[in-house]
């Protein structure tokens, strides 16, 4: 049996003992894998190819890893690129392993340079660049535009077919002859074959060097012929990278102003006859080290015959759904668009796009090996969650892992995955420290009562980059640990904040470079006797692979995870009375309090995957009870029961279909079709679910989409249910009366990938509005009681209105008070209330609540009302989500019905009478206690050199931004403001083009703030010219009529 099968074996007996289980999370802010867009090309065995032509030569293979979001397959050595070996800075060829395509879900950088062609990577992609005089691997997120990149001087072709092969290589495909094109002909049918057709691409980059040219001189001169043939594109990108064998750089784009000058380049090469010294374009040139001390007279001889360094024009922010990416151990970089740049090694990242923990945590020997040879080690991580074996002092324990975006756009998964989790990571980078994302993070984790440990990663920048020194090194390490357990003691409930606090004594602190594999703990500084001055001295001198030999991160991080998060017993224990408000002395609540494998199954949706072979996958966790094949389980709200159709556990790569799984551990299950993320799911039809996952943040941008052609209207109806099924921080409105519907997200980049996966993942084209962002109506003041009067008028409803008390606003938003549906426990409502605030009498007439807004009945033996209150309870509901000022949903506004007049013939106190009544005399109590609209906002973090800060300074004031704070972190300043979300669309651009990309930034949702009266009236005019509405809201006299 090989090492696979005995993982899954030990994994499939441990998951039967709760004890030895451990069920984890991974939050950070945004990082990335290191991948390249569809379009880069790449080179390979003596040829240049696009990127997803690569992958797809592979894909028909066996799949090392596939989880519908990454897959990866391995190549064998049959791709041979060039790659350039730092320490000696020479170029060797090497093998290409294996070929990825990854799922985006964040913003792309298109480095520019000055000469030759531009390339688009993540922002975690490295570049070898000269920087300050010394060769450096730069991430892209941190390129300057100072920096040169580093590129080798010419692309010498593998082999040349001469001309007399020419001939033979066009017949045995059925082409024209080569003389056509060569000698002048008109050649289009062969042009267009050998520039599209993927067959005959690679024979471009291996004509000699004279055919080359003449067939690019061909090229060149047909432009004003052929640019509109759907070949002439393909060939001017073919041959300016083929032109590289000259050591000519050119970009060859007929829309930029640098083409003619790039031909006329060209032209004057040709004419000289020979190819031995060739011209460099402008902005290309030699790596110079004279100046300097960090190469020898030796190294710049090489230097200057091998490498050149190319500047860089501008950086640019885009977006593409998938990604690729390229493995070349050993040097780890490759050649892409004649550049060098650095890729993903199966140590230091196993899937990017899925979190940075799963990226960076588990070293190649954590997770279960997929490939008996061992050849794709630590490629074993499902995109949501992985299972581990580990051993501990001959001890297996079973880590379920669940990874969470960084993102703030994607905050919804981590509320998410918080749920099904006792214990999480929460990384922090020790340059950037304690970011935005942090804090929610934390709080959302103590909510649902889940212990945190502390990683300090990337510790080898400090060094590194920073050269600070080992005193100021332990100031940061403190710095960042009392910042983290300021946030927890700030969020912990009582009896958790002293106990839960993260120490390096007590190994929940862990210090570390998850990307150079290495970590170390105050227990394995013992074990080890290795000390921070030991880590210093291996940082300065360059040797952290001795680091990860001595301190593997897996080890030292695992280790840590056993000893202080908790087992499912003991943590649900601690859970299940904050998260399920059912009858804890019940047989339920006893079952679930104990993990009881033989009590009543109760399981969580956290996560719904649309999975193309399996369907609906429902992953999430089991709190008590066995899922088994075939069971008959009730999903919370819906009347019948839905028949489980497989049950698995996630070992490293595979879904592993088991006959049962016991509480306490993480489940995928089939056949839960009416299961979306947050369902309760259980053997009991009725029972309590568990409370609602509350995030955050909310939807704040939203876009109008409709189907291109009618005939996919409703193919678009059923794949926005499905997005809305598997993605709650998705907001959906479906008009089936128009076709038009409203799609709301987080923020630009979530609607962004939404849009694109219904054209690509559900293969249905839409048009898309511009993004617009989702407003607030509330009030100002007290307004009424105003007199509603039913069109017969024959019926009056009184109504006041005041804002909510924001403790109890407060207590909405945080889920203390459940909102949705009927009001259960009316008497335990009303007290929970009078503690937050409110009066007594308005306590006990509380009917219902829609968002942060409540109804209040406050009359007093009004005849026939009772028959009535449901007609004015959907009034109210209609009036809190189409608010009087803009049809914008209403928030945080306490309405009391005072009194009322009614008819005493039912027939005459319909809905046609009492709705429109009720909902006037709340519009009209509004316009009189003054109605005002709120604009969501957003916290912007900004770390940025002092040189650029003013700039950076006037790229947020000029966007109605506020700048709350600035501090001195080294020798940058850090930034903090505050602005509206309205305005900050294109400020990724923005903020890069105005400080030379040199800034870092990061954003966080900060609620809803009033929108400035100097410009209310304008907005307010806009959004309803928008949706067809008259220009001006009406007055209180309106509604009086």
């Amino acid at each position: 049996m090989g090492r696979k099968e005995d993982n899954i074996a030990r994994a499939q007996a441990i998951m039967r003992d709760p004890r030895f289980i451990r069920n984890i999370g991974t939050a950070a802010h945004i990082d990335h894998g290191k991948c390249m867009t569809a379009s880069s090309m790449v080179y390979s065995n003596g040829s240049w190819i696009r990127a997803d032509a690569l992958y797809a030569k592979y894909a028909s293979g066996r799949t090392l890893f596939s989880d519908g979001e990454s897959t990866v397959y391995a190549v064998g050595g049959k791709e041979v690129t060039v790659s350039l070996d730092v320490t000696r800075m020479s170029l060797e060829r090497r093998p290409i392993t294996h070929v990825w395509k990854i799922r985006n879900d964040d913003s792309l950088l298109k480095i520019v340079p000055v000469a030759g062609r531009e390339i688009t990577v993540t922002p975690e992609h490295k570049f070898v660049v000269i920087r300050n005089g010394t060769v450096q691997e730069v991430r892209s997120a941190e390129l300057k535009i100072t920096d040169r990149l580093v590129a080798p001087r010419k692309v010498v072709p593998d082999y040349e077919y001469s001309e007399e092969d020419l001939p033979e290589v066009f017949d045995g495909i059925g082409r024209e002859k080569t003389s056509s094109v060569i000698e002048g002909g008109d050649g289009n049918k062969l042009l267009e074959h050998i520039f599209l057709d993927d067959g005959c691409q690679g024979m471009l980059f291996r004509l000699s060097d004279d055919m080359l040219l003449q067939l690019t001189l061909q090229i060149l001169d047909r432009k004003d012929t052929a640019i509109a043939e759907s070949w002439y594109s393909a060939a001017l990108c073919s041959i300016s990278l083929a032109l590289l064998r000259f050591g000519i750089r050119v970009r060859l784009d007929p829309e930029s102003a640098d083409f003619e000058r790039e031909v006329t380049l060209i032209r004057r090469f040709a004419s000289e006859g020979h190819c031995d010294d060739a011209p460099l374009t402008e902005g290309s040139v030699p790596i110079d080290f004279r100046g300097g001390k960090e190469r020898s007279a030796v190294i710049y001889s090489t230097l200057t015959e091998e490498l050149v360094s190319v500047g860089i024009a501008r950086i640019e922010h885009c977006f593409e759904e998938f990604v690729y990416d390229f493995t070349v151990e050993g040097t780890h970089n490759l050649l892409v668009e004649g550049l060098i740049v650095h890729n993903t090694t199966l140590s230091d990242n196993l899937i990017a796009g899925a979190g940075m923990m799963s990226e960076e945590l588990a070293g190649k020997q954590l997770l279960l090996d997929y490939d008996e040879q061992e050849q794709a080690r630590g490629i074993t991580i499902n995109a949501a969650n992985a299972s581990m074996v580990h051993e501990i002092d001959g001890q297996y324990y079973l880590i379920n892992l669940i990874d969470t975006p960084g993102h703030v756009d994607f905050g919804g998964d981590v509320t998410r995955a918080m749920r099904a989790i006792d214990g999480v990571i929460i990384l922090v980078d020790a340059v950037e420290q304690v970011m935005p994302q942090t804090e929610t993070v934390i709080r959302q984790a103590l909510k649902e009562r889940v212990r945190p440990i502390l990683f300090i990663n990337k510790v080898d920048r400090l060094i590194n980059e920073l050269k600070v020194t080992p005193e100021d090194m332990q100031k940061r390490f403190i710095n960042i640990i009392n910042d983290v357990n300021k946030r927890i003691y700030a969020a912990a409930p009582e009896g958790l904040k002293k106990t839960w606090g993260v120490r390096v004594e007590d190994d929940t602190v862990i210090f570390g470079s998850a990307y150079n594999n290495w970590a170390i703990s105050a227990s394995y500084m013992k074990k080890t006797k290795i000390t921070f001055g030991d880590i210093y001295s291996y940082l300065t001198s360059g040797d952290q692979k001795t680091l990860a030999q001595k301190i593997p991160l897996h080890k030292v991080v695992l280790e840590s995870v056993v000893r202080n998060h908790p087992n499912p017993i003991d943590a649900q224990k601690m859970r299940i009375p904050a998260i399920w408000k059912g009858d804890l002395d019940s047989e339920t609540g006893k079952a679930l309090i104990t993990a009881d494998p033989e009590g009543p199954t109760i399981f969580m949706a956290t996560k719904i995957i649309i999975d193309q072979h399996a369907g609906e996958v429902a992953v999430g966790r089991l709190f008590s009870g066995t899922l088994k094949r075939g069971q008959e389980l009730y999903i919370s709200g819906m009347p019948q029961p839905n028949r489980v159709q497989t049950v698995a556990l996630s070992v490293g790569a595979d879904r592993i279909p088991v006959e049962e799984i016991r509480a306490g551990n993480i489940a995928a299950v089939t056949g839960l079709k009416d299961a979306i993320s947050g369902s309760t799911v259980s053997s009991v039809q009725g029972i309590e679910p568990f409370e609602k996952m509350t995030h955050y943040s909310e939807p704040v941008v939203t876009v109008a989409i409709e189907a291109k052609q009618m005939k996919d209207l409703p193919k678009l109806i059923d794949v926005l249910r499905n997005i809305a099924k598997a993605d709650p921080s998705i907001s959906v409105e479906i008009n089936q009366e128009t076709g038009e519907h409203l799609l709301s997200g987080m923020g630009e980049l979530h609607l962004e990938v939404t849009q694109y996966r219904i054209v690509n993942d559900y293969k249905c084209d839409i048009n898309a509005s511009k993004p617009i962002v989702v407003y607030r109506e509330s009030i100002e003041g007290k307004g009424g009681p105003f007199e509603g009067k039913s069109p017969n008028k024959h019926n009056r409803f009184y109504i006041e209105v005041e804002p909510l008390e924001e403790s109890i606003v407060q207590a909405i938003m945080s889920g203390d008070i459940r909102t949705e549906g009927k009001i259960k426990d009316a008497k335990a409502l009303a007290k929970k209330l009078q503690d937050l605030g409110m009066e007594r009498d308005e306590a006990r007439g509380v009917q219902m609540f829609v968002d942060t807004n409540v109804f209040i009945d406050y009359t007093k033996g009004i005849q026939y009302l009772f028959e009535t209150m449901e007609l004015c309870k959907q009034s109210f509901e209609e009036a809190m989500r189409l608010g009087p000022l803009a049809q914008e949903r209403v928030m945080n506004v306490k309405v009391k019905l005072v009194d009322a007049k009614l008819h005493e013939d039912s027939i005459h106190r319909g809905p046609a009478q009492v709705i429109p009544a009720t909902r006037s005399a709340i519009y009209g109590a509004m316009a009189v206690a003054g109605r005002a609209l709120y604009e969501p906002v957003q916290k912007i973090y900004i770390n940025v050199p002092p040189d650029v800060m003013g700039d950076a300074i006037r790229e947020v004031q000029q966007r109605r931004g506020i700048i709350s704070d600035m501090k001195q972190d080294g020798e940058n300043t850090v930034i903090e403001a505050k602005a509206p979300v309205a305005e900050m669309f294109g400020f990724a651009s923005a903020i890069r083009s105005a400080t030379q990309g040199r800034a870092l930034w990061s954003t966080e949702n900060a609620g809803y703030e009033k929108v400035p009266k100097e410009i209310a009236d304008r907005v307010v005019t806009e959004i309803r010219k928008r949706k067809g509405l008259s220009p001006q809201p009406y007055d209180a006299n309106y509604y009086a009529e």
